[in-house]
């Protein structure tokens, strides 16, 4: 492994001991995309450092940690009701919230999603299976732009 792509890692898989949890995760999915990349595996990479075995044990303890936190991830979100079922009870109300975030200048949305939020907001059916994962990506970015959460 010559010396850039040693650095290119190193940076990645700095950012693993990040505290925030998608931070972390991206960090160890890019470090493993990047190693694939370079058709190498990861004991290629773990054996080419010379015999740094400190070194090795960190990163494998780290990588382990990651993968057990991923595993964790993926059971709680199975153990979860779907995205869609929980934001459509309140679909009229939720709307609303976001168009106001909007009008504040909080976050911005597109002439689509503007254009359905204002749709939705007055609607008091049930949204349809088509509207559901469209309402429910809008509010994921409204939810991520603007810090808070859908009433």
């Amino acid at each position: 492994m010559n010396q850039a792509l040693r650095e290119q890692l190193a940076k990645r898989l700095g950012m693993v001991g990040s505290d925030h949890d998608g931070e972390a995760l991206n960090a160890t999915r890019a470090a493993d995309k990047l190693i694939k990349k370079n058709k190498l595996n990861w004991v290629d990479v773990l054996s080419s450092n010379g015999g740094d075995s400190q070194l090795v044990s960190v990163l494998r303890r780290e990588l382990e940690a990651a993968r057990r936190e991923n595993q964790q991830l993926r059971a709680q979100l199975a153990n979860h009701s779907p995205f869609e079922q929980r934001f459509s009870e309140n679909h009229a109300l939720q709307a609303q919230w976001a168009l106001a975030l909007y009008q504040e200048g909080a976050i911005s949305l597109n002439s689509f999603e503007h254009g359905f939020l204002e749709n939705i907001a007055g609607r008091r059916r049930p949204l349809t299976e088509r509207q559901q994962p469209v309402f429910a990506q809008i509010i994921l970015k409204v939810r991520r732009l603007s810090g808070q959460t859908p009433p």
